[in-house]
């Protein structure tokens, strides 16, 4: 082959492989490296970890300069959290004292208990004649006729002259009672017969009577002597 023809083909093959080369080489740049992300990644959390770091650091150093002030002479707070402390004393102290008063309190209320207890037991020892009431309500009456006669009742007859005591209670009946339907009743207890008659000719129970006509059946009324 000529020498020239030569040089012709070597040259042609030497710029085949330069235009082949670089592409090859711009598209290996190109193509995403993981190594590089997963790295950068964690440089990341590195600086967090290192910032994290620093701020904890700084916080130590507060913590510590606080109490090197304290260790070095009495803390300025110290006249405050005296005042605090009496008057958390104080407190306390009030509330053993209200404590005491309100432990007296219930035995005040056990003692008016007993007394009122003892006053019934003295009312029932010296009652002559015991005048008993038994109620039914009227059909279709409302049973807030029944509250109210049990509320209101002992304060109208207990102003009367010769009552020494007044029980009123809705009756509970029992299987086969002949009082079943039978809603409340009410017990006076009396000094004697005498006072018996005085009090059935009193006012008082003339309005209280009347008071039952409306909601009330005329009731079946029982007096005996204990």
């Amino acid at each position: 082959m000529r020498p020239y023809l030569m040089l012709l083909a070597l040259g042609a093959l030497f710029g085949a492989l330069l235009l082949s080369g670089p592409p090859a080489t711009r598209a290996a740049d190109k193509k995403p490296n993981k190594n590089d992300a997963e790295e950068a990644r964690l440089r990341q959390q590195i600086q967090k970890l290192q910032n994290e770091l620093r701020e904890r650091e700084r916080r130590i150093d507060h913590l510590q300069d606080q109490l090197n002030r304290v260790r070095k002479g009495p803390d300025p707070d110290d006249a405050r959290i005296r005042a605090l402390q009496r008057r958390v004393d104080q407190l306390e102290d009030e509330l053993r004292r209200e404590r005491a008063d309100d432990k007296k309190r219930v035995n005040d209320r056990e003692l008016d208990a007993l007394r009122r207890q003892a006053k019934e037991l003295e009312a029932l020892r010296g009652a002559g004649t015991v005048h008993t009431l038994v109620l039914r309500l009227k059909k279709g009456a409302s049973q807030d006729n029944v509250n109210t006669l049990v509320r209101s009742a002992p304060k109208s007859l207990e102003r009367i002259a010769g009552v020494r005591g007044v029980w009123v209670g809705r009756i509970t009946a029992t299987g086969g009672s002949a009082e079943a339907d039978c809603h409340v009743g009410v017990v006076v207890l009396l000094d004697d017969r005498a006072a018996l008659g005085r009090f059935l000719r009193d006012s008082g129970y003339d309005r209280f009577t009347d008071g039952l006509k409306r909601a009330w059946e005329p009731p079946a009324v029982y007096d005996f002597a204990p």
